[in-house]
């Protein structure tokens, strides 16, 4: 069995049963049901008993999946040593534990037993974090991560998990195109190192910036495939998962190592998303998912989105597997300010959004 699968496995065991310690006892749910999904290939079918979740087979073909790899693979960089392993790495992801810890602690009564187990690990975990920050103090920074609009090195949520934001296409009706909308409900988000957004991956910039040639010639595609989703999506295939005049919010690139698994969640309200939608790349197999007691599997090309029931009231997961995978999701939520139709080179469509002033 591979080293790296079975580290992540070990970790995402002990990760997840720390998450149980510090939660309240979840409902009850009744026995978990295998759906094998939708039985016609490129119709969206929902859950007859989970309402809001909709599973839709072969939105891309294996052709347009492989080339929406590509497009992922020259807009991230790998993550480097010191920020996966590193002393200051390691010690960003002890303070996030430490502060989760801690905030999930000040919600359980005191002098109970939970919170007795719960602030005996606390105590580990902040001892851990102490002795991180001593070591971190006598060893040098590394580089700041590279934070373009073309080009992004792979945040390291957690371990084995890598994270990357990108901005629709603002040439689209569907898109979010206010920069100062962006700004208000994407600042500080904490899965993407709480990077300006900016500094994002910009779907109109990497477009725009893709050199002719037979290079990059799968990249292009894999971008007009792209493009195509955030307004096929919502329009055509999963219209019925997706309100007729929500904006398309934003890209959330995803990398999990094999072995590495999504902890049971449900997403939180912010940044807005009231339909929530996933596309997979994976390599191996296919992805295995949870929401609610359904459990489904996912394979390269698919799409699944959660709404109403599903998005706000039961938790998901995603599997531990053996293969690495890769996943994009793209959130859909309703504004007050509707987006505007803007169009021109990436520099106009930037300059039309930006506020002034």
């Amino acid at each position: 069995m591979p080293l790296t699968y079975l580290r992540n496995r070990a970790r995402t065991a002990g990760v997840h049963a720390l998450e149980r310690l510090l939660s309240e006892p979840l409902p009850k749910r009744r026995p978990i049901e295998y759906w094998s999904g939708p039985s016609q290939i490129g119709k969206a079918e929902q859950h007859p008993a989970c309402p809001g979740l909709w599973v839709l087979r072969q939105a891309l073909s294996p052709r347009e999946v492989s080339e929406v790899r590509a497009f992922a693979e020259l807009a991230m960089r790998p993550p480097s040593v010191e920020s996966t392993d590193g002393v200051h790495a390691t010690l960003a992801a002890a303070e996030r534990e430490c502060d989760l810890m801690l905030s999930k602690l000040r919600e359980l009564p005191p002098g109970s037993d939970l919170y007795v187990e719960a602030a005996e690990a606390t105590d580990a975990a902040l001892q851990r974090r102490d002795e991180l920050r001593a070591k971190a103090r006598t060893t040098p920074i590394p580089a700041p991560p590279l934070r373009t609009r073309t080009r992004w090195d792979w945040f390291v949520y957690e371990p084995g998990r890598c994270m990357a934001p990108m901005l629709p296409h603002a040439g689209d009706s569907r898109a979010l195109s206010s920069r100062a909308l962006q700004r208000q409900h994407f600042s500080g988000f904490e899965v993407f190192d709480k990077a300006p957004v900016d500094e994002w991956l910009c779907l109109a910039s990497l477009t725009e910036s893709m050199q002719p040639g037979a290079d990059a010639a799968d990249a292009r595609l894999g971008a007009a495939t792209l493009r195509r989703l955030q307004t096929d999506l919502p329009n055509s295939w999963m219209h019925g998962a997706i309100s007729a005049d929500a904006s398309c919010m934003f890209f959330q690139w995803q990398h999990l190592e094999r072995g590495t698994a999504v902890a049971a969640h449900i997403d939180a309200d912010v940044p807005p998303a009231d339909t929530v939608a996933t596309l997979s790349l994976g390599t191996g197999a296919h992805d295995t998912v949870r929401v609610g007691r359904v459990v489904f599997p996912l394979r390269a090309g698919d799409v699944y989105a959660i709404c109403g029931e599903a998005r706000w009231h039961v938790d998901h997961e995603v599997y531990c597997s053996t293969s690495d995978r890769l996943s994009l999701t793209i959130r859909f939520a309703k504004l007050a300010d509707p987006p505007t139709l803007v169009t021109g080179s990436c520099a106009q469509l930037l300059e039309a959004t930006t506020p002034t002033g």
